[in-house]
């Protein structure tokens, strides 16, 4: 059911997706002016607009990347999460002010 311009009501109809997740989702399509590349996005938020939804996946994607990039430069023992905990804390702290 089509809800509005660039985002779609759905439900997941795989057997055990149904089971797991019954709730409907929001299918979000954006087309990125950056890259050029068209992205699709699943979220149970459906109260923000479309445009608002993909500032937050992008946003996101850029920390996910920032801590790929922190495992690859200090691994992922004890002493190195503890480690990039305390450099994300630094960081914020920073930011913040």
């Amino acid at each position: 059911m089509k809800m509005g311009r660039g985002f779609v009501n759905t439900l997941l109809n795989g057997f055990d997706a149904k089971l797991n997740y019954p709730a409907h989702l929001r299918r979000i399509r954006f087309n990125d002016p950056e890259t050029g590349t068209v992205l699709v996005f699943l979220s149970n938020q459906m109260t923000l607009p479309a445009a608002t939804t993909c500032a937050l996946y992008r946003s996101r994607r850029q920390v996910d990347l920032f801590v790929k990039w922190m495992n690859q430069f200090l691994g992922t023992s004890e002493n190195a999460v503890n480690t990039q905990i305390w450099i994300v804390v630094a960081v914020y702290t920073i930011i913040r002010k």
